[in-house]
């Protein structure tokens, strides 16, 4: 078998590896079978980069968006959506700011959204936009102050099926989201659904279509002084069959909140990866695990909105 061949690489060729979860870069250096000699981040970005072609490595760029994580909805529109890349370009055309890496940075004056920047990647785009609508206590000059905070919020628009994919709280912030979006690409989606996956029923055909792994849960215990109770899988197995879930269950406890790990094979490199999302079995409520990639995420988009058909479309009377 032939060595990888050598390249000079380039400084931010080296930040983008060097950035990469430990588990991604560790995998990519036992493909480049970097010598255990070498200990320090750095050289190991250098050795692993220097034997990755140049376009895996500019694919890293973007692949694990900082912040990533936290509360996830998708939504899906009557037909197939409008012309995504039309309304790109044309946004494109009225504010190029937003399509740099520094974005437009808006002032924020208060809860509405304003966009920040505009990401394109692998086929699908992510929009981003900043608002005032947090607030936190602080203590100064001897006193309690209520001070608002600003976030920063992700609406990613997919295809095949078209969704739109929310990173944000339920309730008025989606909604106010989603509003913004159709506002600054000057198209209306129509008629939406939301794909909660809601109770057990909804959780084990997601876990179906995944394959993925059910790993934890959290109860409403029915007594003994406990109000909850979380329960972990070991490394290999799921929770289905592990006695002291099987017990709570028998014992009358409420689940609450499924966890579940998935697999997601990375074709660039072959790397595969291992991530997680919770669903809050009440409402369908999606969390996703922090550092997700965007691979990883798209693969759980297709397999959540698959369990969810459009809405159709009213014909006109």
């Amino acid at each position: 078998m032939s060595k990888p061949q050598v390249r000079q690489v380039t400084p931010s060729e080296l930040a983008l590896v060097a950035e990469l979860p430990k588990a991604h870069r560790e995998s990519l250096a036992r493909k480049v079978k970097l010598p255990a000699k070498i200990r320090r981040l750095d050289l190991k970005a250098q050795y692993i980069a220097e034997r990755m072609p140049a376009d895996v490595v500019k694919s890293y760029g973007n692949l694990y968006l900082d912040g990533n994580g936290g509360s996830f909805t998708w939504y899906r529109f009557e037909g197939e959506g409008p012309v995504i890349a039309t309304a790109i370009a044309a946004l494109k055309r009225r504010l190029p700011g937003a399509f740099t890496e520094d974005g437009l940075r808006p002032k924020l004056a208060g809860p509405l959204p304003q966009l920040h920047r505009v990401i394109q990647y692998e086929g699908y785009v992510v929009m981003e936009y900043g608002a005032k609508d947090g607030q936190r206590t602080v203590f100064h000059n001897y006193g309690r102050h209520p001070e608002e905070v600003e976030h920063l919020y992700r609406v990613v628009l997919r295809q095949q099926p078209f969704s739109v994919e929310v990173r944000a709280g339920t309730g008025p912030k989606q909604e106010r989201l989603l509003e913004a979006v159709q506002a600054d690409l000057r198209v209306q989606f129509g008629t939406e659904i939301a794909c909660d996956v809601i109770g057990e029923g909804g959780s084990d055909s997601l876990q179906a279509a995944l394959g993925s792994r059910f790993v934890k849960v959290k109860f409403e215990t029915t007594g003994g002084g406990i109000r909850s109770i979380g329960i972990h899988a070991d490394e290999t197995s799921g929770l289905e069959t592990a006695p002291r879930y099987l017990a709570e269950i028998e014992a009358g406890s409420k689940e609450l909140v499924r966890g579940y790990e998935y697999g997601t094979v990375h074709p660039t490199d072959g790397y595969t990866e291992q991530a997680t999302y919770e669903v809050t079995l009440s409402n369908g409520q999606m969390r996703v695990g922090a550092r997700s990639s965007e691979r990883a995420i798209e693969n759980l988009r297709q397999k959540v909105v698959s369990l969810f058909a459009a809405p159709i479309r009213a014909k006109a009377s």
